[in-house]
């Protein structure tokens, strides 16, 4: 799949801007440039970003939707500290 660099690096940026917001504020600005430059420099077509945006969106809600509420808060708890 072409767009799993992509996609990885959304979900990655994702779960972070959930659990540790000062880390995922900086991972915002290198994404969005790797999602423009892929399609810039003509490795993949705007299509391929886009469906790696959506399953790093699908796969973050799936594992958001399988933590158990106290795991969960406590991920964030420890992000916060």
């Amino acid at each position: 799949f072409p767009f799993l660099h992509v996609g990885v690096s959304v979900y990655n940026c994702l779960f972070d801007l959930l659990y540790n917001r000062l880390r995922g504020l900086t991972y915002v600005l290198p994404v969005a440039l790797i999602c423009v430059a892929t399609v810039v420099l003509r490795y993949h077509y705007v299509v391929d970003v886009l469906a790696g945006v959506l399953l790093a969106v699908v796969v973050l809600l799936a594992v958001v939707a399988s933590l158990p509420l106290p795991a969960l808060r406590m991920a964030r708890r420890g992000a916060q500290s």
